[in-house]
């Protein structure tokens, strides 16, 4: 899956500054070196000078942007990927991180809200402090060189997001409305 190949890394979300996207672009600065790419999905974000510079220093070939896309367009995305990666500053749930899990990607995620309760250091993907360059790229090259480690943690975060699929989530608010009406 990963070898001879750049690992394919993917950003779902809104381009704003809260989303982290400015800090994920920033890291990746530091890890030329690594093969990967990048893709973003959703609207184009500002750019302002420090993005543009750090934008420019990646370059065409390792960064895509492909805008919006429609919700059921989403899974097939997140499949072509190798890696989802969701730097926010602030996550209430995160269900970003639940829909890549759902579909078999390991996730690097901010250790923040909703998202340390999803994410599993070594098990279903890394946690790395939010707001925090350093450590994100930390992150981010032990999931560029550890291919072998991606492929179980997707697979273990496939399992993991299996009590969240509606079926069970309706199951479970009857379950609870017919207890609150008796």
């Amino acid at each position: 899956m990963f070898f001879n190949q750049p690992v394919r890394l993917l950003f779902v979300g809104r381009p704003a500054a809260e989303k982290g996207l400015p800090d994920l672009i920033q890291s990746l600065c530091s890890l030329l070196r690594y093969q990967w790419t990048l893709s973003v999905v959703g609207d184009s974000p500002e750019v302002d000078s420090s993005l543009d510079r750090a934008l420019h220093h990646l370059g065409p070939a390792r960064v895509h942007f492909y805008g919006r896309k429609p919700n059921s367009a989403i899974p097939d995305i997140m499949r072509a990927h190798d890696v989802l990666i969701v730097p926010s500053h602030y996550e209430t749930f995160g269900n970003v991180a639940l829909e890549g899990m759902a579909c078999g990607l390991p996730v690097v995620a901010a250790a923040t809200g909703g998202l340390r309760q999803l994410v599993t250091p070594g098990v279903n993907g890394f946690l790395f402090c939010p707001r925090d360059d350093e450590n994100l790229a930390a992150v981010l090259r032990i999931a560029l060189t550890h291919h072998v480690l991606l492929e179980s943690m997707g697979k273990m975060g496939r399992e993991l997001a299996r009590p969240y699929s509606w079926d069970i989530v309706v199951a479970a608010t009857q379950v609870l409305l017919l207890k609150l009406l008796s």
